[in-house]
């Protein structure tokens, strides 16, 4: 009996509990239409990234790049667009940066409204933009996905048909400024909501400075054709890390451009003097190196080279106020590179100059006379930086290449202005350490004769490889084998850096018949007589040693001698032959007892 009215009311609550299902059936049954007439079952995302990376610490006035990703796992219906909200905090957007292959658009400027298309099937949508970093604090900048549901039309359900509320879950922090917990960091216990991202950025201080040096140094003079490679480093002394830092190059008249580059940066030339470079991220303490190639155009004059960074003062510093707005390498103290400039300019400047290198040997005997073998002939070489042509400045390791030809033996090389080696058989190659415009300096080679028959040549070189950029380069004549027409003689058609003697071998012994006239008085010390028209005539020397052979024929007067022979009495061999009187003071010392030879008419 006590049971039935808990049997009554057990059928009470079953009864009711039935109704309620039933209610509870037609109420899910209304929400999943108009659930699907809204949109499929999707799950929508976002993710934001940035350039630098979120947790670094930038400068005030840097700009961050930032790229929103929205990703669906489904085509959506939203019947409209798919509302993406960007707040920003600490940061100013800048002003057109929008961009987007997908279409998606973008008003205001904070909060930011953008509208994401459907999407027809599941991927990605990006929408990207710029802000510029505020002065204090923290800068946060964090992006909604379709923002919970709140019953309006435009909005994607994304909960299940059990869990209408799924929505409402997915961020508990209903303003996403990245204030709450777990919001600006993606990592466990506190994950973000999938609907939601954030970034944080420090806000700190950047202190840009550039330094240059330059090969050759500072200072230096150089010729039209040199090149000259500057190492610009860039540097952070601040506690902020600057994005997309501007190094501008400026070349001064007389220099070309060549090359810029740098690992890090990417360069560009937009005009004849002018490099740019953009440095990615220039975090504190870790500098950038650019590498800028250039060309010496000018024969004369100043080279100037400035560099600057941030020339436009788009990031702030913490010694702005000391910059210098109008560097342009003119000012005092901005051509030496010294102390006097800003730390954030620098100048290195050399002098422009011009080089002209020429060589003359000649060769004792002459080349006019036969050498015999087993004789020496001694060359002098000659070169000069030659101001006549052109040369204004020094040329430093000037190179002399002598080469000897067939049948001719490497005896000596010596110079009081150069410094010679013999590194091959025929090959002797004097270094010119500095050689003054207007100066000269003499290299004297010995070489003995090898050959029988036949001629032998000796060529010598000024700069052999071209090292060095000269006013006349392209006049100089590439081939230098004493073959080529106008190298076999001392003529003018030789190129001026290059000069090739020759001499020919004697066939033969001379065997004169002299005649003395009957009633000649023989004179010690002297010629006696002179010889007659068509006559020979021999005098042994009794004088000194090492007397001038003109002292010998002191007494021939009214006589023209048209050859004269000498005969060493140590080995008894001709010596010399000369061909004119002009020629014998030069070339031949007597010693005693020796015998000579003239004849003449």
């Amino acid at each position: 009996m006590k049971r039935l009215p808990f049997r009554r009311g057990g059928a009470l609550v079953l009864a009711l509990a039935a109704l309620a299902a039933v209610a509870m059936a037609l109420w899910l049954g209304v929400f999943q239409q108009e659930r699907a007439a809204a949109s499929p079952d999707v799950d929508l995302t976002v993710t934001l990234n940035s350039t630098p990376a979120s947790g670094t610490t930038l400068a005030q006035g840097s700009t961050i790049s930032y790229t929103a990703i929205v990703a669906s796992d489904g085509a959506t219906s939203a019947g409209g667009t798919i509302t993406l909200a960007i707040d920003l905090s600490n940061a100013t957007l800048v002003a057109s940066s929008f961009s987007s292959p997908n279409l998606i658009t973008c008003t205001g400027t904070d909060p930011i409204d953008c509208q994401v298309p459907d999407f027809t099937a599941a991927g990605t949508k990006t929408v990207s933009f710029n802000a510029t970093v505020g002065a204090t604090g923290p800068v946060l900048v964090g992006a909604t996905i379709d923002p919970p549901l709140d019953g309006s039309t435009d909005e994607v359900d994304e909960g299940a048909l059990t869990d209408i509320l799924k929505d409402e879950g997915d961020d508990p922090d209903t303003g996403h400024d990245c204030a709450a917990v777990g919001e600006g960091n993606d990592t466990a216990p506190d994950d973000e909501p999938d609907n939601f991202d954030c970034t944080s950025h420090a806000v700190g201080a950047a202190d840009l400075t550039i330094g240059k040096t330059a090969v050759p140094a500072e200072g230096t003079i150089l010729p039209p054709g040199s090149v000259i490679t500057y190492t610009l480093i860039a540097s952070n002394a601040g506690s902020g890390t600057a994005p997309n830092v501007l190094i501008r190059d400026i070349l001064g008249t007389g220099l070309t451009y060549s090359s810029a580059g740098g690992t890090g940066v990417t360069c560009t030339h937009p005009s004849a003097q002018q490099i740019d470079c953009i440095v990615t991220s220039l975090a504190p303490g870790v500098p950038a190196t650019v590498t800028v190639v250039a060309t010496v155009a000018a024969s004369a004059g100043t080279l100037l080279n400035g560099a600057y960074i941030d020339p436009a003062n788009a990031i702030t510093e913490t010694n702005e106020e000391g910059d210098d707005p109008t560097l342009e390498c003119t000012a005092v103290g901005e051509v030496v590179g010294g102390t006097a400039d800003p730390d954030n300019f620098d100048c290195i400047y050399h002098t422009g100059g011009a080089v002209d290198l020429t060589i003359t040997k000649t060769a004792s005997p002459i080349e006019s006379i036969k050498v015999t073998t087993g004789g020496s002939i001694t060359y002098t070489l000659t070169v000069a930086n030659s101001t006549s042509t052109g040369a204004t400045t020094t040329a430093t390791n000037v190179l002399i290449r002598d080469t000897l030809g067939t049948g001719l033996t490497y005896s000596s090389a010596t110079s009081t202005g150069a410094t010679c080696t013999h590194p091959s058989a025929q090959q002797i190659d004097c270094t010119v350490a500095s050689l003054a415009a207007g100066s000269s300096v003499t290299v004297t080679v010995i070489a003995t004769v090898s050959a029988t028959t036949g001629t032998v040549f000796n060529g010598a070189r000024v700069d052999p490889a071209s090292a060095i950029t000269e006013t006349n380069e392209d006049a100089d004549d590439p081939d230098y084998d004493c073959t080529a027409v106008g190298e076999l003689t001392t003529t003018a058609t030789e190129p001026d850096n290059f000069d090739c003697t020759r001499h020919t071998l004697s066939t033969g012994s001379p065997t004169p018949t002299p005649t003395v006239t009957p009633t000649a008085t023989v004179t010690a010390g002297a010629l006696t007589p002179c010889p007659l028209s068509g006559k020979w005539a021999m005098s042994v020397w009794t004088g000194s040693s090492g007397k001038p052979i003109a002292e010998a024929l002191a007494t021939c007067t009214s006589v023209t001698i048209d050859a004269a022979y000498s005969l060493d009495p140590t080995n008894n061999t001709w010596l010399k032959y000369f061909p004119a009187h002009t020629d014998i003071s030069d070339l031949l010392y007597l010693n005693n007892l020796q015998a000579i030879f003239t004849t003449g008419h």
